[in-house]
């Protein structure tokens, strides 16, 4: 007749493809996380843990931002000014150039 068969669902004739299987059993569980990260599951997650770094950090962190900044290299002046986060960002590190005479008053 030519007509092709189709094997009911369930049947290993189809070959086993993706999605063939009723059962889970063969996918991973969670991954486990490395000793001294906190547990998603049983850390509280409104806790974040931030630490503020010091006006001297920051003054150093405005130097190097400065001396990169001041290489003039068009590549690098396009990466920070077309990334609004990264351009904010340097824009308030800035502000701790240990160069300026006073500070803004905003």
């Amino acid at each position: 007749d030519g007509a092709a068969e189709s094997s009911p669902p369930g049947d290993d004739a189809g070959g086993g493809g993706v999605g063939d299987s009723d059962t889970d059993d063969d996918l991973p569980g969670p991954m486990p996380s490395a000793p001294g990260t906190p547990s998603p599951t049983t850390d509280a997650p409104d806790r974040k843990e931030t630490t503020v770094p010091s006006a001297s950090q920051l003054s150093d962190l405005a130097s190097t931002f400065k001396s990169i900044l001041l290489l003039n290299d068009p590549e690098i002046i396009e990466c920070v000014c077309l990334d609004p986060t990264s351009f904010r960002s340097l824009c308030a590190v800035m502000e701790y150039d240990p160069d300026l005479a006073r500070k803004g008053d905003h």
